[in-house]
């Protein structure tokens, strides 16, 4: 499980803004650095 995995299930569990804006970051990551984010899955 990746951090943006984790942290959406922790949003969705306990409705804490922080993981949900954690989760977002995540996603910002991802779509600037689609490279990484591939790689980063694969480990």
């Amino acid at each position: 499980m990746v951090l943006q995995d984790l942290m959406w299930e922790i949003f969705r569990s306990t409705g804490l803004i922080g993981a949900y804006l954690t989760y977002r970051e995540c996603v910002n990551c991802q779509s600037l650095y689609p490279d990484v984010a591939e790689n980063m899955k694969k480990h």
